[in-house]
């Protein structure tokens, strides 16, 4: 998943939200670095990242995409994923898309002292071009898709992923309708583990 699916998974908690946030850009243990409802929302990020690579439902459209993208199908299929869910966001987050990026970018900047130089440098670039809004519309994420092309190594068939996700629109609607329930279950099982842990360790 994305960061607007990583931002929501952690919505309202402001600081696991900035946990979540920053989470590809703290590695190994050092997590432990950092406040414990920061370092919590670091591992939420992890357990997002692993339960997603390996599920089932979310392949589907990591195999439909690497005929394309090949290895790096799984970085457009977190983007794709991310399309669908700013597309029918209040549905699933029983908020609109706009209000929740305003609050998101005031959480994160709030933080910006605890932030990653390089996590600080990528928030000033979502909040100004209004990324986290602009995944709702297919021209959001062609625009998207192509910044990343020029930036990284992603290859640029960005033609082709608009082509595809014309063309597959109910496939993917359909795969992310009946993966995300599951993701959503995960995360809250994964915050409740880390809830029992603190426990335990205050009563020892």
């Amino acid at each position: 998943m994305n960061f607007l699916a990583h931002l929501l998974l952690s919505y309202p908690d402001e600081d696991e939200m900035t946990g979540n946030f920053m989470g590809d850009f703290v590695k190994g243990k050092s997590y432990l670095n950092y406040p414990v409802p920061i370092r919590n929302g670091i591992l939420i990020h992890r357990a997002i990242d692993d339960f997603t690579d390996q599920n089932r439902i979310a392949r589907r459209l990591v195999v439909a995409l690497r005929p394309v993208y090949k290895r790096y199908a799984g970085v457009v299929s977190d983007i794709v994923f991310d399309h669908i869910l700013a597309r029918d966001f209040k549905n699933w987050s029983g908020t609109d898309i706009d209000s929740f990026a305003r609050y998101s970018y005031k959480a994160l900047a709030d933080r910006r002292d605890i932030l990653p130089e390089r996590v600080s440098f990528i928030l000033d670039r979502i909040r100004e071009s209004r990324r986290l809004e602009m995944y709702a519309s297919l021209e959001g994420i062609k625009n998207s898709v192509q910044i990343m092309s020029d930036r990284t190594s992603l290859p640029d068939h960005t033609r082709e992923l608009m082509i595809f996700m014309e063309k597959q629109s109910a496939f993917i609607t359909k795969t992310f309708e009946e993966f995300y329930p599951e993701l959503i279950l995960r995360v809250k099982q994964k915050r409740q583990e880390l809830q029992l842990h603190k426990s335990g360790k205050n009563r020892e």
